[in-house]
């Protein structure tokens, strides 16, 4: 599993590390939404291609 392999700190570092601040949470955030919306954006015009191209086939 990829996820796991990333993920390799020491429970020691972990427990010791200062929470993150608001700031840089949202920071995270904000990366993480942008990079799901283009991920669906990129499913979304996947399936609007493949949908006009079964509708050109069929006329």
């Amino acid at each position: 599993m990829k996820y796991i392999e990333e993920n390799s700190a020491l429970l020691k570092q972990l427990m010791t590390t200062p929470p993150m601040s608001a700031q840089q949470y949202a920071i995270v955030m904000r990366k993480r939404t942008d990079s799901r919306r283009r991920a669906e954006d990129a499913r979304d015009a996947s399936l609007a291609n493949a949908q006009a191209k079964q509708s050109a086939q069929g006329a």
